[in-house]
Parts: C-alpha cells; structure tokens; sequence
C-alpha cells in the first residue's frame, strides 16, 4: 500500500514512511475476495493530501511490489484495464459498495485526437522539414517527399480538428485557441505550396522564405500545444519524456546536418544559380540560356 500525491516515482510515499498504521492483508479463499486493511489519519499534516472520506480515490493495480530501499524497484503509471483500475470509497459508510471512476467521456476519441496530432506534429512535419533543408540535390525525389508528408500532416491534422469539435467540451481555451492557429497555418501552408511562383519569379525568393519560417513556426506552436495537450489529458511522466526525446532527436539531427554540410562543403543542394529560388519542375536556368544562344547549325549546299 502506498500514498501518491503525484504522478512521478518521488511523489509516491512507500507505505513504511509512516502514512500507514495497522497494515494486514488476507485472502478469503471461500469468497475469492483480497481483504487490505490500514489506518490513516484524514488531515495528517506536513503538506500531505487531506483525504475526501466521503469519495476517496483508491487506485487498485497487480504488479511488482514497491521497494523503498532504493533498489531502483519504483511504482510505475498503471494503464486501465481490468487489472488495473479506480475506485471511489466512502470511508464513514462501511456498508457502501465500493464506486468505479469513469474514464472522462469520449476517452478513445480525445486518444485518437492525441495520436493524430502528436505524429504529425512530433514526427512528420520535422521530418519533412529535414528533407526539404539537405535532400535538394536529389530532385525530383525530395519535393516528392516533402509534399506527400506534409498533404498526410494536413490530413492528419484535419481529422484531429474534427474529432475535437464533435467531441471536445472548448473549455480549455489555450489549447484550442493555439490549435486553431495551428491548423489553419497548415492548411495556408499547403495552399502556398501549391500556388508557389514560378523558380525565376521576382517574388520566389519571398516566397520561399514566407514559406520556410511559416513552417517553423508552426512546428515551435504545435510542438507546445502537445505538451499542452498532455497536461489537459492528465499523461503520465513517461509520455512527456518520449515526446521531447523524438523531437529532440530530430532538432539534434538538423543541427548536426546543418554544421555537417557548413563545415565539410559538402554540397547537398542542386548546382543553380540560386538555390533558394530552384523548382524542381523548371529547366536549369543556365542551361535554357546556353542553348538560346548556341547558333543553329549552318548548312550550304552546292
């Protein structure tokens, strides 16, 4: 038995730390039943949570014990399932059954939102941001690339935005506010990609860096409205870390190709005149203009 006052390994308080008074356990073979009994004071002080004694939240889990010796064996976040689940007691009405905590309604469909926003947030739009930074040199390929993750990241996107106005309550502001940002920058993005100038433009170089900071920005916002998100979902501890290790991984990924190519000169973008302003779908513009001026072959006849 042991008192959690959080969500992390520190803020789970062993039972020998003297939370717990009285402690015995029995097995009623007859009835199938485990019988827990403790004692606990409902205010003890010290900063401790006060308990509700009319609803007191008892999380009831099998698993390997908790050591307190330091030994590294922690409690971990329990999944719910039928091993693993919450109950309320009331702790003045011995003969009251015990009540199960419902999951918050609509908890597949707030899952679902979550996994469709943090791929394509947390994985796809950084990836295809790397791609169109050191893939130029492979052209067609690249473009390729980077527009079909970006079209699933808007897909993606879009069914997340409808599972959370069909299913979400709008009150937490901050999420939704930044989310709608979000999802309509990416949306524009699209837009832009495909109505983009010409490569030999005036305005492709505008273009292209609208383009370029409007995606970074829009990751930097999703990226937070993840941890966000999470809060709001109540994650536990371990979901926080796997989100800033994929993306740390990527940023790490980006910055040691950028300083990579700086500091060896290795080429990884198409040899034109202007790498920013390059369409993969136009004729190399020295090549056009070396043809324009080769003079036709001149024939004579006798």
């Amino acid at each position: 038995v042991v008192f959690a006052c959080g969500k992390s390994g520190a803020a789970v308080v062993p039972s020998d730390q003297g939370q717990f008074e009285s402690m015995s356990a029995s097995f009623d073979v007859a009835r199938n039943v485990l019988l827990g009994r403790f004692t606990r004071a409902l205010a003890p002080g010290g900063g401790l949570r006060v308990l509700n004694p009319t609803a007191a939240a008892v999380l009831w889990a099998r698993g390997p014990g908790l050591s307190g010796d330091g030994s590294g064996n922690t409690l971990r976040a329990h999944a719910a399932s039928e091993r693993n689940f919450d109950l309320a007691l009331n702790l003045f009405d011995t003969d009251t059954s015990p009540i199960p905590i419902q999951r918050r309604a609509h908890y597949d469909a707030f899952v679902a939102h979550a996994v469709l926003m943090g791929l394509a947030w947390v994985l796809f739009s950084p990836t295809a941001v790397l791609i169109a930074r050191f893939m130029k040199k492979w052209d067609p390929l690249w473009f390729q690339l980077h527009r079909a993750l970006q079209i699933l990241v808007c897909c993606m996107v879009l069914a997340a935005w409808v599972v959370a106005l069909v299913f979400g309550s709008r009150a937490e502001t901050a999420h939704l506010v930044i989310g709608c940002i979000v999802g309509s920058i990416a949306m524009l993005q699209l837009i832009n990609g495909v109505l983009r100038p010409k490569g030999d433009a005036k305005l492709r170089p505008a273009w292209a860096a609208l383009h370029a900071w409007s995606g970074r920005v829009v990751i930097v916002l999703a990226i937070a409205n993840v941890f966000i998100g999470m809060g709001l979902f109540d994650a536990a501890v371990g979901w926080y870390v796997a989100v800033g290790v994929v993306f740390g991984v990527l940023v790490c990924l980006h910055v040691a190709l950028d300083v990579y190519f700086n500091v060896a000169k290795v080429e990884y973008r198409p040899q034109t005149k202007n790498a920013l302003t390059a369409d993969h779908d136009q004729p190399d513009e020295e090549a056009a203009n070396a043809a324009a001026e080769t003079p036709a072959p001149h024939t004579t006849t006798d």
